[in-house]
């Protein structure tokens, strides 16, 4: 039987980022089977609402990222854990999930994936499929590119790299998330003094 994240006491907000092919759902499905968490992704919403975002392509992802921080600003609201299997390459997406887990004083995981092989990043790129990359006339070139092109990230966070199996990063996800403390709630008293949480307002 998983075990489930305490909803009410602490929710957790795992950030699953990362290039394309670097292992991201399938690490993200992994730690929802092993904590019976819900997974919020961006091909999804790619897949299902493109024809309501904009035209760009990189406003298409970036729409797309600003709707999944919506997403989980609600599962945050209600108490509840998530899992979020995205990007986030830009610097702004990345401050905004931090801001998002201190406002709803969840716990913040966030797990950075890579592909230390240059190869078998692209092998994984060119079998699903991967938009531009997979249909380039040089794929290594392309690959090494869009690799370039991702931001490095700064501070504390998981490193889970796509060559090495999935089990091994779920228990080090889980066990970084079990250790942390649960952070303390922001209340605001109402008029007949019931105290609710804060709300978000996610822009």
């Amino acid at each position: 039987m998983p075990s489930p994240v305490a909803w009410c006491d602490a929710p957790a907000l795992l950030l699953i980022a990362g290039a394309a092919g670097t292992g991201k759902s399938t690490l993200a499905g992994a730690l929802r089977d092993a904590r019976a968490l819900p997974v919020i992704a961006l091909d999804d919403v790619l897949a299902s609402g493109g024809m309501f975002l904009p035209p760009d392509p990189r406003g298409v992802v970036y729409a797309a990222e600003l709707l999944l921080l919506r997403l989980a600003a609600r599962q945050l609201a209600t108490g509840q854990s998530v899992i979020v299997d995205t990007v986030a390459g830009a610097l702004g997406l990345r401050s905004a999930w931090r801001r998002l887990a201190r406002q709803y004083r969840a716990r913040f995981v966030p797990v950075v994936c890579i592909c230390t092989d240059g190869a078998v990043h692209r092998a994984h790129i060119v079998a699903r499929g991967r938009g531009t990359v997979a249909s380039a006339a040089d794929p290594a070139r392309a690959v090494a590119l869009l690799r370039a092109a991702y931001a490095p990230w700064y501070g504390r966070g998981v490193v889970a790299d796509a060559l090495d199996a999935p089990d091994v990063h779920v228990r080090h996800v889980l066990a970084v998330l079990d250790a942390m403390p649960a952070p303390r709630r922001a209340y605001t008293r109402q008029w007949r003094g019931i105290y609710r949480r804060a709300p978000v307002v996610v822009s």
